[in-house]
């Protein structure tokens, strides 16, 4: 049984897009709002972005695969700034290197959308900087930081 995500970082149920973009292990609550809307509102279009390093380290790949197959609203795309040889052969990614705002520009069908961005502090400070120079209310944007080693400490030199 799917339950909706519980916490302060909750897609909203609106009208309009619902984008979800993630970087590395952001993804882990992105998976969480895309089973939900997936599972309880077949007509709000869903747009899912991811950022990886490449296909053999991205989460939920095969998941968000046949999510994307066999439910209509959803788009998915996956940016590698590292692909593998294989990813390269295979054609498993849709645009290497990082998201960028043309880019965003060209696959997403409006900026009046619902943006909800989860990863490391620095994809974030990029993803709200592209937003913010494509004019998006600065209420349609959402964001959490997902950074485990900050969780632990690491980051102030416990160990």
């Amino acid at each position: 049984m799917i339950h909706e995500p519980a916490g302060d970082f909750v897609a909203e149920p609106l009208d309009k897009p619902l984008v979800l973009i993630s970087g590395g292990v952001g993804i882990t609550p992105m998976m969480s709002m895309l089973n939900t809307y997936t599972e309880k509102d077949k007509n709000r279009k869903i747009i899912f972005i991811h950022s990886s390093r490449n296909g053999n380290i991205q989460p939920f790949k095969e998941q968000l695969t046949n999510l994307a197959q066999n439910n209509e609203q959803v788009d998915y795309y996956v940016c590698y700034d590292s692909p593998t040889d294989e990813d390269q052969r295979e054609k498993r990614y849709n645009k290497e290197g990082h998201i960028d705002l043309d880019w965003l520009e060209s696959i997403l069908p409006t900026n009046d959308a619902d943006f909800y961005l989860c990863g490391p502090m620095p994809f974030l400070e990029a993803m709200v900087g592209q937003l913010n120079r494509w004019n998006v209310p600065k209420e349609q944007v959402k964001y959490e930081v997902f950074n485990p080693v900050a969780i632990l400490g690491a980051e102030e030199g416990q160990q």
